[in-house]
């Protein structure tokens, strides 16, 4: 039987009337990240259209603004951030070590040379500004600052491969390595390389702590890589596929469940000559040994965290390597 690891709970959810928490995320110091939506703009965050063919594909603006509301979670304050008019789709948000607030559109369409979709916008709550001049490229999985304010951000396979025009007929992808970093003004200043097995098929999963960034990514087989302040590199190689969220130390990795896991599926592994070895399979638990439900999961730095409809929690590997 799987060893049993209980996560702490951290803080309860607030429910603010007439606003549904639409996502969670965990900033680079810690704090919570809850974004709330007017409850009758729920149906236009993840909204998708039918393409030719009868496909169907999220889209890059909602088809109506909305308004919403940024709750900053930590030990000491709780604060709100208004977001008036927020028209990009499928939002993630991270906050940069001043405040200002980052909010990135997961698609970004090409339609001619100088006719593209900016999908990044930065607010800044002191002086109340909008910035919607940054071009973070098509089919973003993850985005995240670190604590220099630099913006990283992880591209699933049509990011990556090409869609919405980037790639065919417009040009390369701007995620075409799987995971970029830029300036807070959107200026590109490094890309993944391409080794020996060409580029990655997608990036799975992205952890960025204060002094590095992690990644879980496929190729012809998973891999984690570790890149360090200044870009270094280094691979560990895993049996383990499909995972979507980790947290990591120095010598230990925590994962979530594989493909066709249950939610309380997880494996904690040892970082050693270039591969995860002993990896266990554990199953989480809430405190008290209550079973997982309906989530969402964020793993930065060294802790994963859980979010259900009513609370945070989280455990730090350490607990459990």
């Amino acid at each position: 039987m799987a060893r049993q690891v209980a996560f702490e709970r951290v803080s309860g959810v607030p429910k603010l009337g007439g606003f549904s928490a639409v996502r969670t995320f965990v900033s680079v110091n810690g704090e919570g990240l809850i974004f709330y939506v007017e409850d009758t703009s729920r149906k236009y965050v993840d909204q998708k259209v039918e393409l030719e063919g009868g496909v169907v594909a999220p889209t890059v603006w909602m088809e109506e603004p909305v308004h919403g509301r940024l709750l900053i979670l930590s030990d000491v304050v709780r604060r709100i951030i208004e977001v008036p008019r927020l028209n990009l789709a499928f939002p993630e948000l991270d906050v940069f070590p001043d405040g200002r607030v980052l909010i990135a559109a997961a698609r970004s369409a090409w339609r001619g040379e100088d006719d593209f979709d900016y999908n990044g916008m930065i607010v800044d709550p002191d002086m109340d500004i909008f910035r919607d001049v940054l071009l973070l490229g098509d089919g973003i999985q993850d985005v995240a600052v670190d604590s220099s304010g630099r913006v990283w951000a992880s591209y699933f396979d049509e990011g990556i491969l090409g869609n919405f025009g980037w790639g065919h007929p417009g040009p390369d992808p701007v995620g075409a390595s799987g995971l970029n970093c830029f300036t807070d003004y959107g200026t590109l200043i490094w890309s993944f390389p391409v080794d020996d097995e060409g580029p990655m098929t997608e990036c799975y999963a992205m952890n960025v702590s204060e002094d590095r960034v992690a990644i879980y990514t496929y190729y012809s087989e998973f891999k984690l890589c570790r890149i360090s302040a200044d870009f270094e590199t280094e691979f560990f190689e895993t049996d383990l596929q499909g995972c979507r969220h980790f947290a990591i130390s120095d010598s230990h990795v925590l994962f979530t469940g594989q493909w066709n896991d249950e939610i309380d599926s997880g494996y904690v592994g040892r970082l050693e000559n270039g591969r995860i070895c002993g990896v266990e399979k554990i199953r989480f638990s809430l405190p008290g040994g209550l079973k997982l439900t309906e989530g969402q999961f964020v793993g930065r730095g060294s802790k994963l965290h859980f979010f259900d409809k009513g609370s945070w929690y989280s455990v730090h590997i350490d607990m459990v390597a």
